[in-house]
């Protein structure tokens, strides 16, 4: 018998700079986070191994979105440094975050005005999705973060 899904808890995200990337988005969407840790000893043994990542050393830290629960992970390796994010969205492996927001056209103004860098402006879809607006931004790290408006 398998346990019944209960939703998704959060989405983590490896980050090169744990205080820019909290910095990041205090800026531009305002979250601040509920658990932060600064890993300055390396990890228990059995989480180590269990994230694939034996004698890891890491800042996390938890933000949570909304009040639904969901939440995004950011982790920084102290020891051992990943390499930089290079993946596009073709890639497979390639993640993004979608956040959720009233307006779409509000946030894209908030986080341009703020430094951010979009591919192009909100863009609002027809069809199946007929009514959605979105547009695709990018973290300090590259990684990209999609804002999301429902119709």
């Amino acid at each position: 018998m398998r346990a019944t899904a209960m939703g998704v808890h959060h989405t983590g995200v490896t980050v090169r700079d744990i205080d820019r990337s909290l910095e990041w988005y205090r800026t531009m969407f305002g979250f601040e986070p509920a658990v932060l840790v600064r890993g300055d000893e390396p990890l228990a043994p059995e989480i180590g191994e269990a994230i694939g990542v034996p004698g890891a050393r890491m800042h996390y830290a938890f933000l949570p979105v909304g009040d639904g629960g969901d939440q995004i992970e950011l982790l920084q390796y102290l020891d051992p440094v990943g390499a930089d994010f290079t993946l596009s969205n073709k890639d497979v492996g390639a993640t993004h975050i979608a956040i959720r927001v009233d307006d779409c056209v509000a946030q894209y103004e908030h986080m341009t005005a703020n430094g951010a860098s979009f591919r192009r402006p909100p863009i609002v879809l027809e069809g199946d999705l007929a009514g959605v607006a979105f547009a695709y931004a990018t973290d300090p790290d590259g990684m990209q973060v999609e804002i999301w408006q429902q119709p």
